[in-house]
């Protein structure tokens, strides 16, 4: 895992080329045993026609990715046989994403191994705990391997912020050739994410975030990214598990442990000077607990919110986890919609700081394409 893959989503009547390319980010295993590659709903279940692949539609998953195939160059010479050589898993469950306004719970899809095609461990990270972890501490240090950047650190900044990623796209028939620029990308809204400090690039989407440590643990799925500015996007694993088992019906679906598994105790945690240490990263910063308590409090007896996000103006409350204090953020969909109606938000709530934000709008649409498009 950590690796290019991909669906290859062709038209072979139209002999049109499309089809993503991305990172295959960690084994699953449901109740039975049975394993399965987990990634980006947008990496495995993309389709040629808007929006997506469906759940049990059993659509190839092949690894290396087309474009990392040699001597591809035409259409024509991306046959079934092809794939087939190329294949490592059929697609399986695909949590259903909604497009404008809504809050998606996870971009999430799951692909059947093909026995003996995949190894549980990750490229770099040989050996981790299958063991998936809330983060809960402020400066929680991360890392994952992605098909385009490979293994990079990372530090938590923020959680449970809402992601406005512009990666659902819209099938536009082409003449000659076809690529994503024939896309009209929409948005899509994913909750129950955080973000961090990172290089990242087009093409990590669907990598598998896990913490830096002695047993590095999962803690979410990358899913977008601002390569410019250093920061990563990914939604919390325990809710893309669980938005999986409810997609597909599963009464249990947990990450494969790698390299035989380890069992974690630790994990590094960088504090506001910069110096690294071990902590159990189960326990709650005292100001991230009050936040925590404070956050589920405001979304359920603030009338002010209600009233805010019922209109459409408020997406939701985040945690920001930089230094030096934990503070709730109010998520706005833009600038001009920042206390539209004026100071409704205290600067505290129950003793915890309130700050307000503008949602994080990213193009993920670089996972679409590998290596441009190809004559028919």
């Amino acid at each position: 895992m950590g690796v290019w893959g991909g669906n290859p989503a062709l038209q072979y009547g139209a002999k049109d080329c499309y089809y993503t390319a991305s990172t295959l980010g960690a084994l699953v295993a449901d109740q039975v045993g049975t394993q399965y590659i987990l990634s980006a709903a947008h990496v495995l279940a993309f389709a040629p026609e808007y929006p997506f692949f469906g759940s049990g539609s059993n659509e190839p998953i092949i690894q290396p990715s087309l474009g990392h195939i040699n001597n591809i160059s035409y259409c024509s010479q991306i046959t079934p046989a092809l794939i087939s050589q190329y294949q490592v898993a059929s697609l399986t469950t695909v949590v259903p994403l909604v497009y404008g306004g809504t809050v998606n719970s996870a971009d999430a899809a799951i692909a059947k191994v093909i026995p003996g095609m995949v190894s549980s461990s990750i490229s770099y990270i040989p050996q981790f705990s299958g063991v998936p972890l809330t983060v809960v501490k402020k400066g929680m240090l991360v890392q994952m391997t992605g098909a385009a950047t490979g293994n990079t650190p990372g530090r938590v900044i923020s959680k449970m912020l809402m992601v406005d990623a512009t990666n659902g796209c819209k099938y536009i028939t082409t003449t000659g050739e076809k690529n994503a620029k024939s896309c009209g990308f929409e948005r899509v809204a994913i909750g129950n994410s955080f973000e961090f400090a990172g290089k990242n690039q087009d093409g990590d989407s669907g990598a598998l975030v896990l913490t830096q440590g002695p047993c590095p643990q999962p803690v979410g799925v990358f899913v977008s990214g601002d390569p410019a500015a250093r920061r990563g996007y990914a939604e919390s694993i325990s809710t893309t598990l669980q938005a999986l088992k409810s997609a597909g019906g599963y009464s249990s679906l947990s990450v494969v442990p790698g390299g035989g598994g380890c069992t974690p105790t630790t994990a590094e945690v960088e504090d506001a000077n910069g110096d690294v240490s071990l902590e159990d990263p189960t326990v709650p910063d005292p100001d991230v607990a009050e936040a925590l308590v404070a956050r589920a409090d405001m979304l359920s007896n603030d009338s002010n919110l209600t009233v805010l996000t019922y209109d459409g103006y408020v997406d939701g409350v985040g945690i920001d986890l930089s230094f030096p204090t934990a503070s709730l953020d109010v998520i706005f969909d833009s600038a001009s919609d920042l206390d539209v109606y004026g100071s409704w938000f205290p600067t505290s709530y129950e003793g915890v700081p309130v700050e307000e934000t503008v949602i994080n709008v990213i193009d993920t649409s670089g996972d679409s394409t590998d290596f441009g498009s190809l004559p028919n």
